[in-house]
């Protein structure tokens, strides 16, 4: 069974208790690391200015304190945790010698198989959350322009 590093329970330790449960339930399911939990001042506007969130301080859902949102990213050996940056994908086309859309492909497919066992964790809770893979929650993807595929937030 999977377990969170030190670093991960750190960042979990930031959210609110919901975000906590459905995380210590999904790590008996699949291994992930925890990205995110609460973010400061400075970390919140350096990713907006980056144009890695479209919200500034203190907007985001990250920014209350407990964070009412984690960001995850699937972990699959021997890869690791999955990001999906070039260098990564560069690497993993050279370990499997996979063309650059599977290797994309793959990694999208790791991001919704761990949002789906969150997301039927919390359904099983009763805990309201929205994702960054399907913001309007219609189960169409191809309707998104912002993509944060290992985003989980507390949704009223």
């Amino acid at each position: 069974m999977a377990e969170f590093s030190l670093k991960s329970k750190e960042r979990l330790a930031t959210c609110e208790k919901e975000l906590q449960l459905i995380c210590n339930e999904a790590i008996v399911y699949t291994d992930f690391t925890i990205v995110t939990g609460h973010r400061t001042k400075e970390e919140q506007n350096s990713l907006y200015e980056r144009g890695f969130s479209k919200l500034q301080w203190p907007n985001g859902k990250h920014n209350s304190t407990p964070s009412q949102a984690v960001d995850v990213a699937p972990y699959v050996r021997p890869f690791g945790a999955l990001f999906g940056g070039p260098e990564q994908v560069k690497r993993i086309m050279e370990m499997t010698g996979k063309r650059k859309g599977e290797v994309h492909s793959f990694i999208e497919k790791a991001y919704a198989r761990l949002i789906g066992i969150m997301e039927g964790i919390a359904y099983s809770n009763n805990i309201k959350v929205r994702v960054g893979l399907d913001w309007d929650h219609d189960f169409n993807t191809l309707d998104q322009n912002f993509h944060d595929l290992g985003h989980v937030e507390l949704h009223d």
